[in-house]
């Protein structure tokens, strides 16, 4: 398995091409996405998603999320419905109701639910070495 080091420098060299250009088809590389995937059932899957929080959270403040049309706006998102931290779950709801997107809001409303209740992901805990706690 390689080390995050490569992994969270790749993501910041990429991610701070957003900055630069102020929103470009780099955005795409900052979504926590392709990092999952690519290591899926490893901590490693979750060493951007801090960035991709900060990314987002420019992006939005922009209001680039409102000059792409309504079934891309999700992407802007998602970095919000994947964190763990409550505050970001209720902006996620709040930014996936105004977009009138009836999917994006259910599953937005399940995943703050989630943290709601838990106060993060249990899935994620064998990934993290977290042990999982009783409800």
């Amino acid at each position: 398995m390689p080390s995050g080091k490569p992994v969270t420098r790749t993501a910041r060299i990429q991610c701070s091409a957003l900055h630069r250009s102020r929103y470009r088809p780099a955005e795409r590389r900052c979504r926590p996405g392709p990092i999952r995937n690519l290591f899926r059932d490893s901590a490693h899957a979750y060493a951007t998603d801090g960035k991709a929080r900060r990314v987002a959270g420019i992006a939005i403040g922009e209001g680039f999320d409102t000059q792409v049309e309504p079934a891309l706006q999700q992407f802007f998102y998602m970095p919000l419905m994947h964190s763990e931290n409550l505050a970001d779950q209720e902006a996620c709801v709040a930014l996936c109701e105004a977009s009138g997107a009836q999917q994006n809001i259910d599953y937005a409303r399940i995943h703050r639910n989630i943290i709601a209740r838990f106060g993060r992901f249990p899935h994620r805990n064998a990934a993290l070495g977290r042990t999982t706690r009783p409800e």
